[in-house]
């Protein structure tokens, strides 16, 4: 196994596994071969055949002398290794050795190291995965442990980190877990109890000081704090520790919360820690920074409740008596509270001190003696406002009714319940905040499945993966088309009971009855949801007693289907069920479950109609191939019929009755045959099977062979023809017969538009690319006909076009062929015309 990526002298490689031939004793050096460094310069070929993915095999005496030294050191004489690749990248190989006999090694010998070599990249590869996947479950159970240990109501805080401490080692393992929180006047941290393999008992003050170097450290540091080989003090005492129990290696993590540290937890070790722990350590340091803030918040709100109390039983607090129209007494914590003398309140109104829209409540309450506190604004001498909580009863005094009534100022437990309060919101938001990014990232991740194929039957497995664990404990997934139902995905988190789920789906009728509540809901593209199922839910669903025992064995506690449906058209169906009874579905879950099958709707719509296209692409083929293979018969049957009849009348020029018809039958039957092949051809462009024989040409060699074929065309129709090849023109790489079927489509339209006495030119030069140093050949088509009106230039190449509504000279196929030839050489072609002046038809090949 290479320790290193493939490259420079730091690469490293590592003993896995050894085996030796049954007498054969391996060599001692063999045995340690841990960290073997491999050094380039003198293992070059290796390092050059393993890069490129190719086995080595030699015979020791063959190779340079660094490697045989070495390798005769060992007593090899012969070696074969093939490389070991890990989902792409190189990971180890594989070698065998000859120590006896100088044999050299086969092919069938080298080809079965590679395959398997394979198969231990495949195997590698798939322990990843589970090992990446079990870290996941771990890192989610953790969470989930946190997450019920910080929300425990009744704990104390140092409780509740002691529980954290406990969920971490259950989950994690680690040999040693601390915590220490930080007080709430920001000057020390204290220690909760440790946790892990190793028990530490404090016997000494748990409460270290923040300038403390190590935890300082720890506190201040943004990332994570690691110690790989030796561990700083971090309490008193801790070095005893570490000696007795090996420790020396570990991380650290601050606990923060907007901005305030509010603790200090660290994982110890004996090695230091895999990167899923540090991973799974790390996401959990938010909750528990948030629980310590949380409790701090809730322990100020308490005291200052109990400072209130305990002001009111000891008349510290505000004391006024009155009876309805004038304070009679008062304390002097009463007046002071609203800036005022004691000798200042006395014979005032009581109400005078109360916000004007509380007086009709406070009126209220008076006549009523309610005698239970309640919550008003006071105004201070300053026209300040502020909360006071009141609590009075009435009593005799001489025969006259007074109240007494006690008067608090709850400013600071109104400040604390809004920091809670706050604290509580931004939990939530923060909870709101996961799901939703959990949510994106689970109909993203289902959005690449659906697009990453047009086998549906694939990408719907893949989707009923995707929704287990996440959305379902298990999946069942249909297809329904021509009334058709079948089930294409069924998957169980617990592959114990994906069976009994199996033998559920079989037993399935091939017809539901019309009242079964899921068939119902789904046929009426409407969803069916049971957020907590009972038996007798179950026993609505089940279609025979065996399904029945089936369905209570697979223990759902929620279930939902939906349909899978576009425009109205029921496609398929998605059943999702929850066996776990801390999960229940809701209306979040089932917003996003039809989302989830309607982008599978989406994805199978697109792969009916990519599969109904090809299916009507080939049946156009199939059908123009019959009627071509089945047209060229009788064309060639008409061809040689004419050819011969104009032989035995002597020609056109002899003047014989019936000779001018036979050559109009014999030129309308080698039409036909082009109007074949045309369309021959722009099937094979669609479907992207148009082969192409390429050889090297010479232009001005195609130019001359094109002038041979189209001069008696010109000739005929009184046009003038020229060619004209540049003479430092480059050969390039094409199909001949192609390139001459391109200027054969250009030169025949060319003459079809230019009239007698006109000129038809091609011509052939180098051009330069303008975005590099490549060449092309450029060929051009020029003519002085009538030209192509400006608006029409855009559409000369698209199939069916033609110069002039109603041509009957074609049906539109020849330069739209033009074009698809030219571009599967890798060249372009356009046109430039001038009303009146005459047309150039230029195409591009690339040099060879």
């Amino acid at each position: 196994e290479n320790d290193l990526p493939l490259a420079g002298p730091r690469t490293t490689a590592t003993l896995c596994a050894e085996w030796t031939a049954p007498g054969i004793e391996p060599p001692a050096a063999t045995r340690a071969m841990q960290q073997v460094a491999l050094d380039p310069s003198t293992s070059g070929q290796w390092y050059q055949t393993f890069a490129s993915g190719v086995p080595f095999a030699a015979l020791v005496s063959d190779l340079p002398d660094d490697m045989r030294a070495r390798l005769e050191a060992l007593h090899i004489l012969s070696i074969a290794a093939v490389p070991v690749f890990v989902d792409g990248a190189f990971w180890g190989f594989i070698g065998v050795d000859n120590c006896v006999t100088a044999r050299p090694w086969s092919g069938v010998e080298t080809d079965a190291l590679a395959a398997a070599a394979v198969v231990v990249g495949a195997a590698i590869s798939r322990r990843r995965m589970e090992e990446n996947l079990r870290d996941a479950t771990v890192q989610a159970q953790l969470a989930a442990d946190i997450g019920e240990v910080v929300t425990r109501a009744g704990d104390t805080v140092q409780q509740m980190l002691e529980r954290c401490t406990a969920a971490i080692v259950r989950r994690l393992q680690p040999d040693l877990v601390r915590i220490w929180m930080m007080s709430e006047d920001l000057e020390c941290l204290h220690a909760c109890q440790a946790a892990g393999a190793v028990t530490v008992q404090a016997t000494y003050s748990d409460d270290v000081p923040l300038v403390s170097a190590e935890l300082a450290r720890v506190a201040t540091n943004s990332s994570v704090t690691t110690w790989h080989d030796g561990l700083p003090d971090l309490w008193p005492g801790c070095e005893d520790v570490y000696r007795e129990h090996g420790l020396r290696a570990g991380v650290g993590f601050r606990l923060v919360t907007n901005g305030r540290i509010t603790g200090v937890v660290v994982l110890l070790g004996r090695e230091f820690p895999p990167a899923a722990v540090i991973e799974a350590l790390e996401s959990v340091t938010d909750e528990i920074a948030l629980a310590i803030e949380r409790h701090h918040a809730h322990s100020a709100r308490t005291r200052a409740e109990l400072r209130y109390r305990r002001l009111v039983d000891a008349t510290v607090e505000g004391i006024v008596i009155h009876d309805g129209s004038r304070v009679v007494d008062a304390n002097p914590s009463f007046a002071a509270m609203l800036g005022y003398t004691l000798e200042e309140v006395i014979g005032l109104h009581p109400f005078g001190f109360i916000a004007p829209e509380y007086h009709d409540f406070v009126r209220s309450n008076l006549v009523s003696n309610y005698q239970h506190p309640y919550e008003v604004e006071g105004i201070h001498r300053d026209g300040r406002r502020f909360p006071v909580e009141l609590k009075g009863s009435d009593y005799l005094d001489e025969g006259r009714k007074l109240r007494v009534a006690a008067v608090r100022d709850i400013t600071d437990r109104k400040a604390a319940q809004n920091a809670a309060e706050r604290l509580q919101q931004e939990q939530a938001a923060r909870e709101l905040a996961e799901r939703t990014r959990e949510r994106a990232q689970f109909l993203a991740e289902a959005s690449r499945i659906l697009a990453s194929s047009l086998d549906t039957s694939t990408t719907l497995r893949q989707l009923a993966v995707l929704a287990t664990p996440g959305l379902a404990d298990y999946c069942v997934i249909s297809t329904v088309e021509n009334g058709v139902i079948e089930r294409v995905a069924v998957v169980h988190t617990d592959p114990a009971r994906e069976q009994v789920l199996r033998d559920s789906v079989s037993m399935w009728p091939e017809v539901f009855p019309p009242d079964h509540p899921i068939y119902s809901a789904l046929v009426n593209n409407r969803h069916y949801m049971v957020e907590e199922v009972t038996e007798e839910a179950i026993a609505a669903i089940a279609v025979n007693p065996e399904h029945l025992e089936y369905l209570r064995l697979l223990g759902a506690r929620s279930l939902m289907a939906v349909p899978v449906s576009l425009g109205g058209t029921l496609m398929g169906s998605m059943i999702l069920s929850l066996t776990r009874p801390d999960r229940r579905y809701g209306a979040e879950d089932l917003a996003l479950a039809q989302e989830f099958a309607h982008r599978a709707a989406l994805a199978l719509q697109s792969a009916r109609s990519y599969h109904l296209a090809q299916s009507a692409s080939r049946a156009r083929d199939e059908m123009l191939a019959v009627v071509a293979h089945d047209l060229r018969n009788p064309l060639n049957t008409i061809i040689m019929g004419s050819e011969l009849a104009l032989e035995m009348t002597g020609g056109e020029t002899a003047g014989a009755p019936g000779s001018r018809q036979l050559q109009i039958i014999l030129r309308s039957a080698e039409n036909m045959q082009r109007l074949i092949q045309d369309l021959l051809d722009a099937s094979r462009l669609d479907s992207g099977s148009l082969a192409l024989e390429k050889v090297t040409l010479h232009p001005a060699d195609l130019l001359r062979e094109a002038a041979e074929m189209l001069s008696p065309l010109a000739a005929h129709a009184g046009v003038e023809f020229q060619i004209e090849a540049a003479p430092d023109v480059p050969d390039v790489c094409a199909d001949r017969g192609r390139l001459l079927q391109v200027l054969s489509n250009l030169v025949g339209n060319a003459l079809k538009f230019t009239p007698k006495s006109g000129t038809v030119s091609v011509s052939a030069t180098a051009a330069e690319h303008a975005a590099s140093a490549a060449r092309d050949v450029a060929f051009s088509v020029r003519d002085t006909g009538s030209g192509i009106p400006a608006d029409q230039l855009p559409h000369v190449f698209v199939r069916g076009w033609q110069a002039r509504r109603g041509d009957k000279r074609g049906i539109g196929l020849g330069l739209a062929i033009a074009s698809g030839i030219v571009e599967a050489h890798g060249g372009r072609i356009w046109a430039e015309s001038v009303v009146g002046e005459g047309s150039c038809f230029t195409f591009t090949v690339p040099a060879d």
